[in-house]
């Protein structure tokens, strides 16, 4: 890794460039964000220093082949892969990137402020509940949403033994978080989850994953019928 030819940043350095994941836009390149590097303390594991950093399971597992899931070891360096490419097309609204397993958010700018890019982790679907592609728009913003399983995950379910209710409510149980942003394809939300392992990874139905952080940072700064690619 030595011989990479781009800039490296402590993580401190890291954190003052960018706040929460959010990089001035430049006109003149695609790329935002630095890598950087953490070193573990006794108790961490390398899920724990991704999510509380920004980074998915696959990302930081990818970024760091050889370190311990769960006991890189005290003083152990951990890379962040915390320099990003923008998707193409254009800059406004939400665009997830399905193959990355990020969302970007480019909020709307008043005059005189500069332009800029939020990018947060997310869950996608399995390979079997792909993500669909397209564009769609935001039709809803529920805070403390009931899940209503469809008849296909209730029947997934009950072949592994676990019967599934009608209804979920709100709680630890319920698998879309605290939050939910309603999309206008059928059936298909940006939600967040009581199973923040998961972000980062293909384990959804399909649906968007979000933490629970970064789900109730965005829901209520995104307007309803922002354009979602």
């Amino acid at each position: 890794m030595a011989a990479l030819a781009f800039p490296w940043l402590s993580l401190a350095q890291a954190q003052e460039e960018s706040l929460q994941g959010r990089y001035p836009l430049s006109a003149s390149s695609d790329v935002v964000g630095r890598m950087s590097i953490v070193e573990a303390s006794a108790d961490d594991t390398l899920l724990d220093l991704g999510l509380s950093n920004n980074v998915g399971y696959n990302a930081i597992t990818q970024a760091n082949p050889e370190t311990s899931i769960w006991l890189p070891g005290e003083g152990a360096r951990v890379l962040l892969p915390t320099r990003y490419v923008l998707p193409p097309g254009p800059r406004e609204g939400i665009v997830i990137n399905i193959a990355e397993l990020r969302l970007y958010y480019y909020p709307s700018t008043r005059p005189g402020e500069s332009a800029s890019v939020e990018t947060y982790p997310i869950g996608i679907g399995r390979m079997d509940w792909k993500t669909p592609l397209g564009t769609t728009q935001i039709t809803a913003k529920v805070e403390q949403p009931s899940w209503y399983p469809p008849q296909s995950v209730i029947a997934e379910h009950a072949e592994n033994g676990d019967i599934l209710p009608r209804v979920v409510p709100p709680g630890p149980d319920n698998p879309l978080g605290d939050y939910a942003i309603i999309l206008g394809i059928p059936g298909y939300l940006i939600h967040g989850t009581n199973r923040p392992d998961g972000v980062g990874m293909r384990v959804s139905h399909g649906c968007i994953r979000m933490l629970s952080d970064d789900i109730e940072n965005l829901i209520y700064r995104v307007p309803k019928e922002r354009r979602f690619d």
